[in-house]
């Protein structure tokens, strides 16, 4: 794979910025805090995505190079 991270890590950062914007124009404090609290689940889960692909990265077996005797 690429060193891009996966659809769904930026799937949950774009929801952690929405959040983020949300809890910022929230008029009731109630709002705001639940807002943060589900900016911090998506970051939580962002970086959980992250993880899991780094893991996947790491057990790929190496392809096997064989050199031809000359």
């Amino acid at each position: 794979m690429s060193d891009a991270p996966s659809k769904s890590a930026a799937f949950y950062r774009h929801q952690a910025a929405e959040q983020h914007r949300a809890a910022g124009e929230a008029v009731l404090e109630n709002v705001r805090e639940r807002c943060s609290r589900a900016a911090a689940s998506w970051e939580a889960m962002a970086a959980r995505a992250d993880l899991a692909e780094r893991r996947r990265e790491s057990q790929r077996t190496p392809p096997v190079i064989v050199e031809r005797p000359r």
